[in-house]
């Protein structure tokens, strides 16, 4: 957004008799410089560039999401990341007073202030989920996370990394909530991202609770996305159009006329489940981070891999929350998200549980003796103090910016750095 409190919109603009470049701008200038391939939408507009490093997208708001390929180390993505990060920060630098903001949610801009970027999806997107959540519409314009994507070798391990992704995602939201501002003030929450999310449609998102069930494997995760609500679906014409929440189950059975069961529309409803982990092609993608500084993206991802690509470690997430209920961990995601690591949940203290998780992430990435554990270092600190990112925010709120976000926003050089952020 800029300094002033706009925010950053697709098309060009004016302010004060400025003008202002807008996202698509900002793709076609990122394609001149470097000879990224441009990605248009189905009406020319382009929404996004391939690179050789990755994928650069924009998320409904015009969000600008960095998707990295594969790699084997986090020194190989950090050198990527600080390489993308300088140069974007080049094509902007002549902008004057846009910011790329650290947080998970836009602080200041109502959905309605926001535009949603020229794509059929999206447009489907807004009608669906202005319906099914009272916050739906607000995830796709004002938010942003981290989202980590690690391969598994066996059915059984993703099964397992998968349950253990959403068991800690209470646990993840509190380490690493960084959006205690909506509308201008604090909202009371501090990851206000993971209530939006709850909030946005309970047929798609949330802790995926029949993960947890005996004997759930791959097969039933398929038989899940084979009934799931969809929003849209690509027609044999290759057009994005509304699908009316039918299942691939209904299209199977012909109740969506001119749309056909294909790879496009199956890879489709694998994208359309928005819960806080999800099974993918070949890896688990863990939701359940918000947006964050360079650093923080950094430690979300050394955390994960920490826990999930370690055996020990994934058997003391259970012993520490497997004896937890449905019930439990979903009123234990709203806890942290309000609380963050001061969060309480019957005899279960919050900051105890992410104290032994860190230290357990920290032997696995010891164990995998490539030195990543160098990545923990601010996670370390922040629960030793007791304190998520939220929680210094919110305190030079206070003492620093006046409780005026536009304070803040001047204030970049300590809150607002380029960050990848994902809606």
């Amino acid at each position: 957004m800029w300094k002033d409190g706009q925010p950053f919109r697709y098309k060009t603009s004016e302010s004060n008799g400025v003008e202002r470049p807008g996202a698509g701008q900002l793709l076609q200038k990122l394609h001149q410089a470097y000879g990224w391939k441009l990605v248009d939408s189905h009406s020319g507009q382009p929404i996004g560039l391939e690179t050789p490093t990755g994928k650069v997208s924009l998320e409904p708001g015009s969000q600008l999401e960095f998707a990295l390929f594969p790699h084997q180390s986090l020194f190989e993505v950090e050198e990527l990341l600080r390489d993308y990060d300088a140069q974007v920060d080049q094509i902007i630098q002549p902008w004057k007073g846009l910011c790329f903001l650290g947080l998970a949610v836009n602080p200041l801009n109502r959905v309605n202030e926001i535009d949603v970027i020229p794509s059929p999806r999206y447009a489907i997107m807004t009608d669906v989920l202005g319906k099914t959540g009272k916050l739906g519409t607000s995830m796709m314009r004002r938010t942003s996370s981290v989202q980590i994507n690690l391969d598994y070798t066996s059915e059984k391990e993703a099964i397992e990394m998968l349950r253990v992704s959403l068991l800690l995602a209470p646990i993840s939201t509190a380490l690493f909530a960084n959006s205690p501002f909506l509308d201008g003030k604090p909202s009371g929450f501090l990851s206000t991202r993971s209530e939006i999310w709850r909030n946005t449609d309970p047929m798609r998102t949330g802790l995926l609770n029949e993960a947890f069930t005996m004997g759930f494997d791959f097969e039933a995760y398929a038989k899940l996305l084979w009934n799931l609500p969809l929003m849209f679906v690509q027609n044999d014409q290759h057009e994005f159009v509304n699908a009316n929440l039918c299942s691939l189950k209904q299209i199977a059975e012909g109740k969506l006329p001119g749309v056909s069961i294909n790879p496009i529309n199956c890879r489709s409803a694998v994208q359309q489940l928005f819960t806080e982990a999800r099974l993918k092609p070949g890896y688990v993608e863990v939701r359940s981070v918000d947006g964050q500084l360079p650093a923080y993206r950094l430690a979300s991802a050394a955390f994960w891999m920490g826990i999930l690509y370690d055996q020990e470690a994934r058997k003391k997430a259970f012993e520490l929350l497997g004896h937890l209920s449905a019930k439990d961990r979903n009123e234990l995601l709203v806890a942290t998200s309000i609380k963050g690591l001061k969060a309480e949940f019957k005899e279960l203290k919050v900051l105890q549980v992410a104290q032994a998780l860190v230290s357990c992430a920290e032997q696995g990435l010891i164990k995998r003796g490539k030195k990543e554990e160098s990545f923990l270092s601010c996670l370390k600190e922040n629960v030793s103090k007791g304190l998520s990112p939220a929680d210094k925010l919110l305190e030079s709120f206070d003492k620093r910016w006046n409780r005026d976000i536009l304070q803040m926003l001047k204030s970049c050089h300590l809150t607002i750095e380029k960050t990848v952020g994902e809606a």
